[in-house]
């Protein structure tokens, strides 16, 4: 380390280390020093939870260095979203030991871009482990910065560069990118691309890609009730809510499995459990009106709707509770303003609309 920098940190106390780094750099009197200095912050700001070191960083790159470090808007806006980005914070903390030694992301695209995929599998673990971590953080931040066409092509062929030789993480991010579940505009969609890339990260042991393999053979182009339950069922057994819907769904309609209203009602239940709004919603209509072997249930249904009270499906369901006396003291005034909450939504429902009509005329 360059003695001018050594000196301002060797004897100051370790909060002020950034402070000092940052100083060095502002006044650029000496590139070694400077150098050094940016090193430093670098190697700080790879730290996952080291926000001050990444908004130093971030700054230096936004107005650049004297004259042998110009402004890198792309540089800037990477170590700006890490501030608030885990995906992108971990990518960089996995990339340390490169970033700790490189000026900048464009050094580090320099550097691994135009590696080898021939001999890959003569370099030693480590050495492919590293280089397949740069370039999923080089595509990264080339995919979803601001960058150019160029560029995003570039991202794109580093992550599928990562992702076929075996990196999880950026497998798992070309599925996202190819699928429409997810909005990336510089991309265009491809649900096959998509469920390709999803199976190859699930096959590298990204198990976020279960409910993504459930939801596209769920409700995809590539719609196939076999392999819905299949993912689906893997899913909801780690507790992945959205995964117990689409399983106690399938069984509800029959989809995949024998129809199975009891085994349905136990995973829906345990998808509402977890507040997700449409397992709610359904477990409303099944105790309302029962269900193949589950029987109707008002006082269950009543439960449920109490506690999605701002869902328009179970507004509705009070509604008709309220309007019948199934389950509650009949109350005309309270069905009404629950059909009235139920047709007031962005997408309001028409039923609530056309019994509201009905408790109008009489």
């Amino acid at each position: 380390m360059d003695t001018s920098f050594e000196c301002l940190v060797q004897d100051a106390d370790e909060a002020l280390h950034l402070w000092n780094a940052t100083r060095v750099i502002q006044t650029a009197q000496d590139e070694a020093a400077t150098r050094q200095a940016l090193r430093f912050l670098r190697q700080r700001a790879t730290r996952v939870d080291e926000r001050e070191a990444k908004m130093k960083l971030s700054l230096v790159y936004a107005d650049g260095i004297a004259n042998w470090l110009p402004k890198d808007t792309l540089e800037a806006a990477m170590w700006a979203k890490s501030l608030y980005d885990k995906q992108l914070a971990a990518a960089i903390a996995a990339c340390a030991p490169a970033m700790e030694t490189t000026d900048s992301l464009r050094h580090l695209i320099d550097n691994h871009m135009p590696l080898l995929d021939d001999n890959g599998d003569e370099m030693e673990q480590n050495a492919q482990n590293e280089q397949n971590d740069a370039l999923y953080l080089v595509g990264l931040v080339l995919v979803h910065g601001d960058a150019s066409e160029k560029e995003r092509i570039q991202g794109m062929d580093a992550l599928t560069r990562a992702a076929t030789r075996g990196h999880g993480q950026a497998a798992y991010e070309l599925g996202r990118l190819y699928s429409d579940r997810y909005m990336h505009q510089h991309t265009d969609k491809d649900p096959q691309k998509s469920l390709q890339w999803f199976h190859t990260a699930w096959d590298l042991g990204e198990t976020r890609a279960l409910v993504d393999l459930a939801y596209g053979y769920y409700e995809g182009d590539d719609q196939n009730d076999k392999l819905a339950f299949q993912f689906a069922k893997q899913g909801a057994e780690k507790n992945d809510r959205y995964c117990q819907y689409i399983y106690g769904h399938l069984f509800l309609k029959g989809r995949g499995t024998p129809q199975n209203a009891l085994e349905a009602v136990k995973w829906l239940q345990c998808s509402a459990d977890q507040g997700f709004a449409e397992a709610m919603e359904e477990l409303a209509i099944v105790y309302l009106r029962g269900h193949g072997n589950v029987a109707q249930d008002y006082p269950k249904a009543y439960a449920i709707c109490q506690r999605g009270a701002a869902l328009p499906h179970c507004q509705t369901v009070l509604a008709d509770l309220y309007r019948h006396g199934w389950g509650v003291n009949r109350d005309y005034q309270t069905a009404f303003k629950h059909y009235q909450l139920a047709a007031c939504h962005t997408d309001p429902s028409p039923y609530a609309q056309h019994m509201l009509g009905e408790m109008y005329e009489n």
